[in-house]
């Protein structure tokens, strides 16, 4: 499956736009829970994307050499599992915590949230350029 770049900078604007929600209301002082879960689900569409990018790189190297001859996608299911299980975590214990035990979980939450998104990202980030860069070579 090849996203088109179209597709992929209007679902980047969405969730910039949640991205910015979130900055304005925590300058405000009027997050709440939802937009925490919010700012949550953004973090999982850019991973998401991200995963696509990769798996169209992927695709495209694969036309040029054997699928097993490359082993760039192995560790991001891993990764992924694990990150989705965070998330999950994540966006559990703040729906689940009281008024104010959740005003106490907000920058945590959010944190926690981007540090996990950061790790995964960077690793589809660096395997993308790879497989994109091996199977440039192959193109006269």
């Amino acid at each position: 499956m090849i996203i088109s770049a179209d597709t992929v900078h209007l679902t980047l604007k969405a969730y910039v736009d949640v991205f910015v929600h979130t900055a304005e209301d925590s300058y405000n002082r009027r997050v709440t829970v939802d937009t925490v879960i919010s700012f949550l689900d953004a973090l999982r569409g850019l991973v998401c994307i991200s995963h696509i990018l990769l798996d169209d790189a992927l695709e495209v190297l694969s036309q040029t050499h054997p699928r097993d001859a490359f082993n760039f996608d192995v560790k991001i299911k891993s990764m992924r599992g694990e990150f989705d299980l965070k998330m999950a975590h994540l966006e559990h214990g703040i729906t689940k915590a009281t008024y104010s035990k959740s005003c106490q979980m907000v920058l945590p939450t959010i944190l926690k949230g981007v540090e996990a998104t950061k790790s995964l990202l960077g690793v589809m980030a660096v395997r993308r350029q790879r497989a994109l860069e091996k199977a440039k070579k192959v193109v006269p």
